[in-house]
């Protein structure tokens, strides 16, 4: 860890903020007034004292962080590097252990893509901060502890801008979303679909950051529906505007409750039918939208001010860690249970990202558990809000759910025609058999077992018109179309 600066943070400590984002999407919180942004997409920009305000990065390429800040001149070098770190890799930081001053790294968007989180893995094994902080997929940080890559701490809200609007008296009377919609968001299109096709008045609508949160705060109902299953920045960006907030419920691990509580702060619905229920029931109650906005800004504003964000900046750097940023506290995965090796790690983590990526892609999925299904996959795909477990008589996958910290609740059936996938141990696949309308299998042991068994499943899956994945081991396929190579990262 590096220690040789131990300054107190604040509005006139020298920031330097290396990221992927652009000036007019996401940029970087004025965290001071003396920020240095670093990016493929801001300008080599002076200011007329030839200050230095903003340095274009390459795209898509390594570059020497170090050797760039040692060429900064004396007056601007900085306090803090925050370098923000995304399984896109629109830049690709290089020699970050060389760096004097102390580095942060800010992990994100590890719930999307072919390979986030390996691609992320990869990166963090050769690159090494003084401290790596999760932001907006706080129950990805298992994985990344299971790698060896303790601790990985987890500060919501580190990309909020500092914007704060008092939530409006007399909104118009209309549900509201800006941002993203298109091939990407499949699931969040429909939603909006289901709220056009039941008559709620809705605008959609694209802004930049300042103008979309002067209409979060106009409009009567902010919607958001997370990307897949994160606790996004819609949520911080509503509230901080002082507006009325209605967003998914997201399971326990993605952090959402830890900070605000339904009904209280914000309100959350569970499916398209409570979407629209609770979208007409708000528009008719303005005391109770009213009283929930107050709530919610005042939450965040407590919270997640610019100061007090610098104040646990400072605090991290000083070594003073604050239980709720520590992995235990928020998802208790970490200390349950461990990978066997490197090789039994990256197995079923590519399955995770398989699933992960489907449960993008379909309004819901459904995963049968067999009885000797290795619980530890259990748990991994247990933050997956859409994604339901159904376990078929594996005590070993309850007992180790419970001391993981999930719920009994989240094992349950399915209400609706999901697409279905088993989770199979390989001694199961001829006792329990392959279901009729199994779109899916995965071998959860496949890595132990010899290539006799190998063959004998291959055969199986074929006679069920399951053939085997290229995107990991163990993993059988109907002609489904499924989603496999979206945004596929630029460097691998």
């Amino acid at each position: 860890m590096n220690t040789s600066k131990q300054n107190t943070l604040n509005r006139q400590s020298r920031i330097l903020f290396a990221t992927h984002t652009r000036p007019d999407y996401m940029p970087p919180p004025a965290y001071s007034e003396n920020m240095l942004i670093c990016s493929p997409h801001y300008p080599d920009k002076q200011d007329k004292q030839g200050i230095i305000q903003s340095i274009r990065l390459p795209e898509k390429q390594h570059y020497d962080l170090a050797a760039l800040i040692d060429s900064l001149p004396v007056a601007q070098q900085p306090d803090l590097v925050i370098i923000r770190l995304d399984s896109t890799f629109q830049h690709i930081p290089g020699n970050v252990q060389a760096i004097s001053q102390p580095t942060i790294g800010l992990i994100g968007d590890t719930h999307h893509m072919r390979r986030p989180l390996q691609t992320m893995l990869d990166y963090l094994l050769h690159e090494r901060f003084d401290h790596l902080l999760i932001d907006h997929t706080p129950q990805h940080t298992h994985w990344l502890a299971e790698a060896g890559l303790s601790p990985i701490l987890w500060m919501p809200g580190t990309l909020l801008a500092d914007q704060w609007i008092t939530p409006c008296k007399k909104p118009e009377p209309h549900v509201i979303f800006i941002g993203q919609m298109g091939k990407a968001h499949p699931v969040r299109n429909r939603m909006l679909e289901s709220m056009q096709q039941a008559n709620i008045p809705l605008k959609i609508q694209t802004a930049p950051q300042a103008i979309a949160c002067q209409q979060y705060n106009k409009a009567a109902i902010t919607f958001n529906h997370s990307l897949n299953g994160d606790f996004n920045l819609r949520v911080f960006e509503t509230l901080a505007s002082g507006g009325f907030l209605l967003t998914e419920q997201l399971e326990p691990q993605a952090g959402q409750q830890n900070y605000f509580e339904d009904g209280e702060h914000l309100v959350c619905y569970k499916g398209s039918d409570d979407l629209i229920a609770k979208c007409r029931y708000y528009l008719e109650h303005p005391k109770e939208r009213q009283r929930i906005a107050k709530a919610g800004h005042a939450r965040v504003k407590t919270l997640f001010s610019v100061q007090r964000r610098l104040s646990n900046f400072d605090a991290l750097l000083s070594g003073q860690i604050e239980p709720a940023w520590q992995q235990e506290n928020f998802d208790k995965r970490v200390q349950a249970y461990g990978c066997k090796n490197r090789a039994d790690l990256i197995q079923r983590m590519a399955i995770y990202e398989w699933v992960q990526e489907q449960h993008r892609v379909f309004k819901q999925l459904e995963c049968r558990i067999s009885p000797n299904a290795d619980p530890r996959m259990v748990c991994d795909l247990a933050d997956l809000p859409r994604l339901i477990l159904t376990i078929e008589n594996n005590p070993a996958a309850l007992t180790l759910a419970e001391q993981a910290g999930i719920a009994k609740g989240r094992f349950n059936k399915a209400s609706s025609k999901p697409i279905i996938m088993q989770l199979l141990a390989s001694s199961d696949i001829e006792t329990i058999g392959i279901s009729p309308d199994t779109a899916a299998i995965i071998i959860s042991d496949w890595l132990d077992i010899n290539t006799n068994l190998r063959n004998k499943i291959d055969k199986l899956c074929s006679t069920a018109n399951l053939t085997a994945s290229n995107h990991t081991q163990g993993l059988f396929l109907s002609n489904l179309d499924w989603s496999d190579v979206w945004n596929k990262p630029p460097h691998t």
